[in-house]
């Protein structure tokens, strides 16, 4: 892809999911420029961000299938932004979609059987303060942790998931 760069030279084992986190990890409290500082958004609109961080970070194409990102351990990655709010902590800047449901496609399939609980069963969520007029490679990364539905939220997304369908 033009204009981004170099590639990470660091390593990381692409079936487990501790190693991609630790991975991802290098960014904590850096910018994409902090690390591949001849490199520039390759990708234009929202999720440019993170499509960069998947071609320059991690080194994989940035896809839209239906798969988790990192296939083998079951991890799919959501790059996120924070913003400041008054009180001087972050927050969210916008809601997350985890996954876009195609109705045709799932129809007949229960929460557990879908492709969405398949997708984001091990999110690897990457937040990064959004600052007006700084450009995208100089996000700062604030927090990365591995995520699951939480066992006490579970009931809703498949309740939701039974009302939809």
């Amino acid at each position: 892809m033009k204009g981004l760069g170099t590639m990470s030279k660091k390593r990381y084992d692409k079936n487990s999911p501790a190693s991609i986190l630790s991975h991802a990890r290098l960014l904590l409290g850096k910018s994409l420029h902090d690390i591949y500082p001849a490199a520039k958004v390759g990708f234009s609109g929202k999720g440019s961000l993170g499509q960069s961080v998947e071609r320059l970070h991690f080194g994989y194409a940035p896809n839209s299938i239906s798969e988790p990102d990192f296939q083998e351990a079951g991890v799919e990655l959501k790059c996120t932004p924070l913003k400041t709010a008054k009180d001087g902590s972050m927050v969210s800047k916008e809601r997350l979609v985890l996954n876009i449901i195609n109705y045709v496609e799932e129809f007949g399939r229960s929460f557990e059987t879908s492709s969405f609980s398949h997708k984001n069963a091990l999110v690897l969520l990457m937040f990064y303060l959004h600052l007006m007029g700084v450009d995208k490679m100089d996000y700062v990364f604030k927090i990365i942790r591995l995520w699951s539905i939480p066992e006490e939220d579970l009931k809703i997304f498949i309740d939701d998931w039974n009302i939809i369908h």
